[in-house]
């Protein structure tokens, strides 16, 4: 979910850090946020259905944009997040989510060539 306040805080934590590129775990469509809904931990603080979630995702990502943020999406599947998860000693919840897709990001920047595989602007789709 991305409540409003939470996004706010988000933004301002991002601007004192002087983050300029933000990524947004992105689910493709609602057969594979179903199959990561069934993993998460806080599955009930997420919306009900795809559809839901995909337009408050994309309401969050215009908030970044207009604030100087370069946002891109972060794709992945349940078995690499839950990988990465045990990995890392993280729940499967929100805090994890977002960890996961700024470090997929940024190891993504560092090899141009798998960035194009591994996320896309958020804001462009």
């Amino acid at each position: 979910m991305y409540p409003k306040k939470t996004v706010t805080e988000q933004i301002k934590a991002l601007h004192k850090s002087q983050v300029t590129n933000v990524g947004f775990f992105w689910y493709r469509d609602a057969e594979q946020y179903a199959r990561f809904l069934s993993i998460y931990e806080d599955r009930d603080t997420m919306h009900d259905t795809y559809a839901l979630w995909h337009k408050q995702a994309a309401k969050a990502v215009k908030q970044y944009e207009r604030r100087g943020f370069v946002t891109h999406r972060v794709y992945s599947t349940p078995e690499e997040l839950l990988a990465w998860c045990q990995a890392n000693g993280t729940p499967l919840n929100a805090a994890s989510r977002s960890a996961f897709a700024n470090e997929k990001l940024a190891t993504a920047a560092k090899r141009p060539n798998s960035l194009s595989n591994a996320i896309g602007r958020a804001g462009h789709h």
